[in-house]
Protein backbone atom coordinates (compact mmCIF):
# COMPACT_ATOMS: atom_id res chain seq x y z
CA UNK A 1 0.00 0.00 0.00
CA UNK A 2 2.90 2.34 1.08
CA UNK A 3 4.42 1.62 -2.38
CA UNK A 4 1.23 2.54 -4.24
CA UNK A 5 1.46 5.47 -2.34
CA UNK A 6 4.88 6.82 -3.38
CA UNK A 7 4.20 5.22 -6.93
CA UNK A 8 1.06 7.74 -6.98
CA UNK A 9 3.43 10.47 -5.45
CA UNK A 10 5.60 9.94 -8.53
CA UNK A 11 3.49 9.77 -10.87
CA UNK A 12 1.53 13.35 -10.12
CA UNK A 13 4.90 15.18 -9.22
CA UNK A 14 6.15 13.98 -12.84
CA UNK A 15 3.28 15.58 -14.86
CA UNK A 16 2.83 18.61 -12.69
CA UNK A 17 5.24 20.95 -15.00
CA UNK A 18 5.22 24.84 -15.15
CA UNK A 19 2.98 26.15 -18.57
CA UNK A 20 4.97 27.57 -21.13
CA UNK A 21 4.24 29.81 -24.12
CA UNK A 22 4.79 28.32 -27.67
CA UNK A 23 7.92 30.58 -27.34
CA UNK A 24 9.00 28.35 -24.01
CA UNK A 25 8.72 31.44 -21.97
CA UNK A 26 6.80 30.49 -18.46
CA UNK A 27 3.21 31.91 -18.46
CA UNK A 28 3.22 32.46 -14.84
CA UNK A 29 5.86 35.07 -15.70
CA UNK A 30 2.82 37.81 -17.56
CA UNK A 31 -0.37 39.17 -16.73
CA UNK A 32 -3.00 40.69 -18.64
CA UNK A 33 -2.43 44.21 -19.88
CA UNK A 34 -4.83 46.23 -17.76
CA UNK A 35 -4.51 48.68 -20.69
CA UNK A 36 -6.55 45.80 -22.92
CA UNK A 37 -10.48 47.09 -23.17
CA UNK A 38 -12.86 44.22 -22.55
CA UNK A 39 -14.35 43.76 -26.13
CA UNK A 40 -12.41 41.44 -28.43
CA UNK A 41 -14.91 42.07 -31.11
CA UNK A 42 -15.45 44.69 -33.96
CA UNK A 43 -17.87 45.06 -36.56
CA UNK A 44 -16.75 46.64 -39.58
CA UNK A 45 -19.08 49.50 -40.42
CA UNK A 46 -16.56 51.52 -43.18
CA UNK A 47 -13.43 51.13 -44.55
CA UNK A 48 -11.34 53.91 -45.49
CA UNK A 49 -8.59 54.73 -46.80
CA UNK A 50 -5.83 54.34 -44.47
CA UNK A 51 -7.99 52.44 -41.57
CA UNK A 52 -11.87 51.73 -40.50
CA UNK A 53 -14.79 52.68 -38.43
CA UNK A 54 -16.07 49.91 -36.79
CA UNK A 55 -18.38 49.23 -33.54
CA UNK A 56 -16.62 47.72 -30.79
CA UNK A 57 -19.52 45.25 -29.51
CA UNK A 58 -20.60 44.98 -25.94
CA UNK A 59 -19.37 41.82 -23.91
CA UNK A 60 -22.85 41.70 -22.40
CA UNK A 61 -26.18 42.28 -24.46
CA UNK A 62 -29.95 42.33 -24.20
CA UNK A 63 -31.11 39.02 -24.63
CA UNK A 64 -32.88 39.96 -27.67
CA UNK A 65 -29.71 40.18 -29.67
CA UNK A 66 -28.48 36.74 -30.98
CA UNK A 67 -24.98 37.33 -30.17
CA UNK A 68 -22.21 40.21 -30.03
CA UNK A 69 -22.14 41.14 -33.28
CA UNK A 70 -26.26 42.02 -33.14
CA UNK A 71 -25.72 44.24 -30.58
CA UNK A 72 -22.56 45.98 -31.92
CA UNK A 73 -24.55 48.05 -34.07
CA UNK A 74 -27.42 49.06 -31.60
CA UNK A 75 -25.15 48.93 -28.21
CA UNK A 76 -21.68 49.18 -29.36
CA UNK A 77 -19.00 52.32 -28.81
CA UNK A 78 -17.95 53.64 -32.81
CA UNK A 79 -14.06 53.38 -32.73
CA UNK A 80 -11.32 54.30 -35.82
CA UNK A 81 -8.44 51.76 -35.78
CA UNK A 82 -5.68 52.61 -38.21
CA UNK A 83 -4.35 50.09 -40.82
CA UNK A 84 -1.74 50.68 -43.34
CA UNK A 85 -3.03 50.73 -46.52
CA UNK A 86 -1.40 47.45 -48.17
CA UNK A 87 -2.58 45.60 -45.21
CA UNK A 88 -5.92 46.51 -45.23
CA UNK A 89 -8.07 44.22 -46.58
CA UNK A 90 -11.02 44.90 -44.11
CA UNK A 91 -14.54 44.82 -45.64
CA UNK A 92 -17.94 46.33 -44.62
CA UNK A 93 -19.65 44.66 -42.20
CA UNK A 94 -17.11 42.46 -41.61
CA UNK A 95 -16.76 40.77 -37.69
CA UNK A 96 -13.84 40.70 -36.12
CA UNK A 97 -13.07 38.59 -33.07
CA UNK A 98 -9.13 39.10 -31.62
CA UNK A 99 -7.69 35.96 -30.19
CA UNK A 100 -7.08 35.69 -26.78
CA UNK A 101 -3.19 36.64 -26.78
CA UNK A 102 -4.27 40.01 -28.63
CA UNK A 103 -6.97 43.08 -27.65
CA UNK A 104 -7.32 46.40 -28.29
CA UNK A 105 -6.54 49.49 -26.51
CA UNK A 106 -7.36 52.84 -26.56
CA UNK A 107 -4.89 55.21 -28.64
CA UNK A 108 -6.05 58.69 -28.62
CA UNK A 109 -8.90 60.14 -30.55
CA UNK A 110 -10.01 60.36 -34.52
CA UNK A 111 -12.27 62.87 -36.28
CA UNK A 112 -13.74 63.13 -39.37
CA UNK A 113 -16.93 64.17 -41.13
CA UNK A 114 -19.98 62.40 -41.75
CA UNK A 115 -21.37 62.32 -45.36
CA UNK A 116 -24.29 64.13 -43.61
CA UNK A 117 -21.37 66.78 -42.92
CA UNK A 118 -21.12 66.13 -39.19
CA UNK A 119 -18.07 66.79 -36.96
CA UNK A 120 -17.37 63.58 -35.32
CA UNK A 121 -14.44 62.64 -32.85
CA UNK A 122 -14.27 58.94 -31.91
CA UNK A 123 -11.86 56.24 -30.15
CA UNK A 124 -8.66 55.40 -31.84
CA UNK A 125 -8.16 51.94 -30.87
CA UNK A 126 -5.35 49.47 -31.90
CA UNK A 127 -3.92 45.69 -31.22
CA UNK A 128 -1.77 44.79 -28.87
CA UNK A 129 -0.14 41.86 -26.99
CA UNK A 130 -2.58 40.84 -24.47
CA UNK A 131 -0.08 39.51 -21.84
CA UNK A 132 2.30 41.93 -20.12
CA UNK A 133 5.44 41.21 -17.67
CA UNK A 134 4.37 40.89 -14.08
CA UNK A 135 5.24 43.28 -11.84
CA UNK A 136 6.28 40.90 -9.23
CA UNK A 137 8.39 39.35 -12.23
CA UNK A 138 10.41 42.85 -12.93
CA UNK A 139 10.84 42.74 -8.34
CA UNK A 140 12.30 39.51 -8.56
CA UNK A 141 14.71 40.31 -11.05
CA UNK A 142 15.96 43.49 -9.11
CA UNK A 143 16.82 41.57 -6.04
Amino acid sequence: MHNLFVLTLLLLAGCATPSTSPSGASTHATIRNERCLESPRIRVFQVLDHGILANLCPTSFKSYYDDAFDACNADGDTVYMPVKPAQNDYVDDQKVTLPDEKCFVADGTFSYVTAKDMNKRVRKIKIIDAQTPSPSVGAEKKK
